[in-house]
C-alpha cells in the first residue's frame, strides 16, 4: 500500500495517531539520497588566501561530518526556501473577531517553529541532473545514499497549492492547556496529541513548484535549543551511509577526500558521468578510480 496524505491526515483527524504514525513508518523507502554541495578548488586560485582558507574550511566540515556519521540538521530560519513554514498561516481577522491577542500567537508560532531541527533527503536517484545542479553545486559536489533503519524521524513532504489556516487549533491548544491549570497533563491525551500533529504538519508542507524534489525530511527536536541548527548523529535519525557518488565535475582534492572516507567507513563509492557516444541523455555511474599518484591514503 504506496502512502497517501488523504489516508494520513485521515487517521489523524479520526485521532488514530498511532494508526497514521505506523502507517507513514512502513511507507519510508528503504534508501534515500542527500545531495551535498562543494565549493570547488579553482575558486582558491581566484582567491585571496583569506578566502581560500575559507572555501577549504567549508569543505572540511562537509568532510568531516560525513567520516564522523554526522548530519547537520538546520533550524527552520536557517535552510534555503525562505518560506519554509509558511504553508500554516494565522487566519488574522478570525482570531481578532474572537478576541485574541495576534502578537501573542505569533511568538507563540515562532516558538514552535524553532523546536525542530530539519534534514532533506530525496527519494530522486542519482541520475537526477537539475538534483546535481542545484544542491551539489553544479555537479562539483557529492551525494551520499543513507540506508533506512529506523524510518521514525522520517517524514514525506506534501506539496500544496495554497496556504492552510491554522487559527483554530492553536487556540484550542491553548485552551486545553489551560483547562489543566495546574494540573500535569497527561502525555496521551487525545486532543493535545491531534493539535500537535496538525501543528507539526506545517514542517512537512510546501509549494507544489519544489515537488520535483520528491523530498523526504528529518524532523529531529532542537533539545539543545540551537539557534542556527546542530550535527546529529546518525544513528539518532535511523540511518547509516551506504554508498557515496562523486558529481560530475568534482576536482581532484575533493575527489581524494572523499575516496579516503568512503575507505574509511567502508562504503561504495561511485563517479557520475555522461557517455559521450550514447543517445541516452542520462547521467550514469561507475566506481571512482583515480589515476596512479593521486590517492593518497
Amino acid at each position: 500500500m504506496s502512502f497517501t496524505f488523504t489516508e494520513y491526515l485521515r487517521l489523524i483527524s479520526d485521532q488514530k495517531i498511532d494508526e497514521a504514525y505506523e502507517y507513514r513508518c512502513i511507507n519510508v523507502p528503504k534508501t534515500l539520497y542527500k545531495y551535498s554541495r562543494l565549493l570547488g578548488n579553482q575558486l582558491c586560485q581566484e582567491s585571496t588566501t583569506h578566502r581560500c582558507e575559507k572555501i577549504k574550511e567549508k569543505n572540511e566540515r562537509k568532510f568531516q561530518a560525513l567520516e564522523n556519521n554526522l548530519l547537520w540538521m538546520p533550524t527552520f530560519n536557517h535552510l534555503n526556501d525562505p518560506f519554509e513554514f509558511k504553508a500554516l498561516y494565522l487566519n488574522k481577522q478570525s482570531l481578532e473577531d474572537h478576541g485574541w491577542q495576534i502578537s501573542e500567537l505569533e511568538n507563540l508560532f515562532k516558538g514552535i517553529k524553532g523546536l525542530f531541527l530539519l534534514a532533506s533527503f530525496s527519494q530522486n536517484l542519482t541520475n537526477n541532473i537539475p538534483m546535481w545542479s542545484h544542491y551539489a553545486n553544479n555537479h562539483k559536489g557529492f551525494c551520499v545514499e543513507y540506508r533506512i533503519t529506523n524510518p521514525k524521524h522520517l517524514y514525506p513532504i506534501s506539496y500544496e497549492a495554497e496556504r492552510v489556516a491554522i487559527a483554530s487549533s492553536i487556540t484550542k491548544m491553548i485552551s486545553k492547556f489551560s483547562s489543566y491549570g495546574e494540573t500535569k497533563i497527561p502525555e496521551n491525551d487525545p486532543e493535545l496529541r491531534l493539535y500537535f500533529n496538525i501543528i507539526y504538519h506545517m514542517t512537512i508542507m510546501k509549494h507544489k513548484s519544489w515537488e520535483y524534489e520528491k523530498e523526504y525530511r528529518a524532523i529531529y527536536y532542537n533539545m539543545a535549543a540551537k539557534k542556527f541548527g546542530n550535527r546529529v548523529h546518525l544513528s539518532d535519525l535511523g540511518l547509516e551511509v551506504s554508498k557515496i557518488y562523486v558529481g560530475a565535475d568534482c576536482d581532484i582534492e575533493n575527489r581524494q577526500r572523499l575516496l579516503h572516507i568512503a575507505t574509511r567507513l567502508n562504503c561504495e563509492i561511485n563517479e557520475m558521468y555522461l557517455d559521450e557516444y550514447d543517445p541516452s541523455f542520462e547521467l550514469r555511474f561507475q566506481a571512482l578510480s583515480l589515476p596512479d599518484g593521486d590517492y593518497e591514503a
